[in-house]
């Protein structure tokens, strides 16, 4: 298998188990997994009613693109890059996306 259909396996795999994890603090709430037919770009969203509200979140969007993982939104406070690594994703094959081009220099993940 190769690296990519390796990546989008992992990807796929880790995001699917937590969209099956019930949402702890509202039972009316629910997490949904959105996925490409090329799988290369996965949306994980948490949508539903909390305290009389509608909410609609965000929680991922990962893209495979040019062989490279881009991470274009966390609003977790999972560190997602370290859990694709520690499942064999190379550092160096991660771009976070929404962290400034010279800020991902400090960092363990690729530039671009």
């Amino acid at each position: 298998m190769d690296r990519v259909t390796t990546y989008k396996q992992i990807i796929h795999d880790e995001l699917a188990e937590r969209a099956a994890r019930k949402v702890s603090y509202s039972e009316d709430m629910s997490n949904r997994l959105i996925v490409n037919q090329e799988r290369t770009e996965f949306i994980l969203i948490r949508l539903g009613w909390f305290r009389e509200r509608y909410r609609y979140v965000t929680l991922f969007h990962i893209e495979i693109r040019e062989n490279k993982i881009w991470l274009h939104q966390n609003n977790t406070d999972v560190v997602i890059e370290d859990i694709l690594t520690r499942k064999g994703v190379q550092a160096d094959d991660i771009v976070v996306a929404f962290v400034h081009p010279m800020e991902r220099a400090q960092e363990n993940v690729a530039l671009a």
